[in-house]
């Protein structure tokens, strides 16, 4: 069977689209004992603009960046578990009031003035609408890492509060030695139990009164901001928020297995006190569990409801906050020498450790890791203790302080985090199968790029006064839902088959002769092709997390190629075809970022290359600038029109911005173990065909030995840090594709490459 077939040209599909829903999404989850979850999602719809604003050019829009959550309408006691935990978390607002349980209630009196009358029991629709409803928004959960930190305004006191984190391989039982680990030294995916405790102790002389205590796991984007005084990261989006019930402190008393509030094995309290308030001397001790969710809540990616950005991604680059606390910790410790290879090969997971001394599985957990993300930007998971407490409460500390702090206002009085690293499972291609998400996502962008150019159209049709009916013709689209439901119709089914019925990544480039006393000569086409397979690539755990069982843990892939000379016809008769001097391989992974706006479309690889003879073949090219191109043109069509005559709303500029700004890094890493079958020779056997000449041959490629290639084109020794290649993942903000370069260098110098998408999996 042959591999090479004339390729169709791609039909332009034209759809009816609708725009996108402007809203920021988030997801809460609260647990009782172990992890129960419960979920936040809303939107604000875009409002239409003044008609003296209409005209304003869409970059002087001042469009909300994207965090999370930002706009939440949903009541918290709609979809709590129970009034307690709402009464505990989310009641409490931003600005808190004047009640405390701290203190006895006031006396009260009867009242003898008769009540004003009412039509019925609810109060009426317009004293119901005046009252402030709480929301996600305005709680202290979604606010902490915008508080005021006692840290900073008395570090002394801040101290004197002791808050631990401990992970254990166990669920804690009372009296029971827990058996602590290293949470540096695991990988966790979907459906693994995070078990341990934490501790509470105040080394002060004084009682030290709180206000809140929460114990979270939480999964986050943040993006730091580029201004060297702004400490407010510029994209900070919580997408896993899970709340465990029982490890907090609640008002209410739960009824618990422990047959005393002290545990014997340390003689720690496993109550927090009623009145709010840590005794000095005393260690509290609470016993928290969680379980790293499947997928998802659907409010993770409300604003586009896009499947792939509702799984949990990989943890990738290294948090702020994380990057601190290991340099806290690397302060006090003695410095280790490193060990050195004289080799050029890197051992894809780091370099094993000297077989001649006994290593624990402790060893290396401090290792830098390099995933090539980019330097800002982060992907997280961590368990979370706060402890809230009201600054009215610490007013003498306030009083000698700078900063500006409210009486009334909540502060962060301690936390601290214990990082976990989570290496999801691919889920979506094994339900619903590799086509199927594929089909979606080119569905979505269809849909998405139809949108824009339906706008640019509308446009151009009223500056050329085009008719009534043609502007209310084209000025309309469908909902997405109903969109989709149009796009998979027969005709645009046979459009997909059409554009993929070659069935094969190609190739071609022309070949020409070169000789010393003439100029170069095209003597004909020399091509490339591999089968349209989905390739995968098994996911390979750095050192320092593989168990004994796993320590020769490889990852192979076998590639046929086959190459393909045409001859041209103005050619000499009897033309050879090239011999191949040597083939190799390069994987490249390719991370994507937007750093305000989220991503509206799920990316494949046909957005990032088509195989085309020409540097130009990349992301930039086939996605980033024609938005950018449809973005000038919106402007420019804004200046004479209005938004509403367009159709315009907010959710599309963002969408068309996002991609527009999108940063892309390339990173390319160079196979060293490449085996290729038959051996390349002296001379490459070509088998002659009617009018063309095929040779095939098979890669045998292992990545198990990478090197890192510069941009000066040399390829850098990677034995001081291990590196890592983390799943392909998509989300709202950051995303990682890999596909492999396969590079055949001609008799006459040139190399002829071709790119084949590949998928890294755990």
């Amino acid at each position: 069977m042959k591999l090479f077939n004339k390729g169709t040209k791609q039909d332009e599909r034209q759809k009816k689209v609708t725009n996108y829903p402007s809203s920021t999404a988030g997801s809460t989850s609260a647990s009782t004992s172990a992890s129960t979850s419960a979920s936040t999602s809303g939107s604000v719809p875009a409002e239409t603009p003044p008609a003296e604003t209409l005209n304003v050019a869409m970059e002087q829009l001042n469009l909300d960046p994207f965090v999370s959550p930002r706009h939440e309408e949903v009541p918290m006691w709609n979809i709590l578990p129970s009034y307690q935990l709402y009464e505990a978390t989310f009641s409490k607002s931003i600005h808190p009031n004047s009640e405390d349980l701290r203190y006895e209630p006031p006396a009260y009196q009867s009242d003898r003035e008769p009540a004003p009358t009412q039509d019925g029991y609810f109060p009426p629709v317009e004293q119901a609408r005046g009252e402030p409803m709480q929301t996600w928004e305005n709680s202290i959960l979604a606010n902490t890492h915008r508080m005021k930190k006692l840290s900073d305004i008395d570090n002394k006191v801040a101290n004197h509060l002791h808050v631990e984190i401990y992970v254990t391989e166990k669920p804690g039982k009372l009296g029971v030695k827990p058996s602590i680990i290293d949470p540096s030294v695991w990988e966790f995916q979907q459906g693994d139990n995070v078990n341990g405790f934490l501790t509470v102790t105040n080394t002060s002389d004084r009682k030290l009164p709180f206000d809140a205590l929460s114990v979270v796991l939480e999964g986050r984007v943040m993006v730091t901001s580029d201004s060297v005084e702004s400490k407010e990261p510029s994209v900070f989006y919580k997408f896993l928020n899970m709340f465990d019930y029982s490890a907090s402190w609640t008002p209410t008393i739960l009824v618990s297995d422990f047959d005393s509030n002290v545990d014997p094995v340390d003689n720690t309290e496993l109550m927090f006190p009623m009145k709010r308030y840590f005794t000095p001397g005393i260690t509290y001790k609470r016993f928290f569990n969680f379980c790293i969710p499947d997928k998802l809540l659907d409010c993770a990616c409300e604003t586009h409801n896009l499947a792939t950005h509702c799984e949990p991604p990989p943890t990738i680059g290294l948090a702020r906050d994380q990057f601190l606390k290991n340099l806290r910790k690397l302060r006090g410790r003695p410095a280790t020498p490193t060990h050195s290879r004289s080799t050029s090969d890197f051992t894809i997971g780091g370099t094993p450790p000297s077989h001649s001394k006994k290593t624990s599985p402790m060893a290396g957990s401090s290792a830098k890791m390099r995933d090539f993300s980019f330097a800002d930007t982060s992907i997280s998971y961590s368990v979370e203790v706060r402890v809230v407490g009201q600054a009215q409460e610490y007013a003498k500390e306030l009083a000698k302080s700078k900063t500006q702090v409210r009486g009334d206002e909540f502060i962060l009085l301690n936390e601290t985090s214990c990082f976990l690293r989570v290496i999801p499972r691919e889920r979506l291609t094994h339900e619903f199968g590799a086509e199927a998400v594929e089909s979606e996502a080119r569905t979505i962008y269809s849909s998405f790029l139809n949108t824009i150019k339906r706008k640019v159209e509308l446009g151009n049709d009223l500056l050329s006064e085009k008719t009534e009916e043609t502007r209310v013709n084209l000025g309309h689209a469908p909902s997405l839902t109903k969109n989709k439901q149009l796009f998979n119709v027969t005709g645009d089914r046979r459009k997909l088959r059409r554009q993929d019925s070659n069935g094969v990544y190609q190739v071609f480039v022309p070949y020409k002769k070169k000789t010393l006393v003439a100029p170069p000569k095209v003597i004909g086409l020399i091509g490339a092709a591999v089968p349209k397979n989905r390739y995968r690539i098994k996911y390979i755990q750095p050192w320092k997390f593989r168990s004994q069982e796993d320590r020769d843990l490889q990852s192979t892939l076998e590639l046929p190629v086959e190459l393909r000379f045409l001859p041209s016809e103005g050619s000499a008769k009897g033309v050879l075809p090239p011999d191949i001097k040597s083939v190799s391989v390069d994987i490249v992974a390719c991370t994507y970022r937007s750093k305000k706006y989220p991503i509206p479309i799920e990316v494949y690889h046909d957005l990032v290359f088509k195989n085309k003879p020409s540097e130009q073949d990349n992301m930039e090219s086939h996605l980033i600038k024609p938005c950018k191109k449809y973005l000038d043109e919106l402007v420019l069509l804004t200046k004479n029109l209005s938004y509403d005559v367009l159709d315009i709303d907010r959710s599309m500029i963002m969408d068309v911005k996002s991609i527009a700004k999108l940063n892309v890094k390339y990173t390319t890493l160079k196979v060293d173990n490449v085996k290729v079958k038959p051996k390349q020779g002296v001379s490459t056997h070509w088998e002659a065909e009617e009018a063309s000449f095929s040779h095939k041959m098979t890669l045998n490629i292992s990545f198990s030995k990478l090197s890192s290639k510069d941009s000066s084109g040399s390829y850098e020794d990677l034995t001081q840090e291990p590196i890592v290649l983390v799943p392909s993942f998509q989300s709202c903000i950051i995303g990682r594709l890999y596909y492999l370069k396969i590079n055949a260098k001609l008799q006459n110098g040139e190399p002829i490459t071709l790119k084949v998408p590949v998928t890294i999996e755990r």
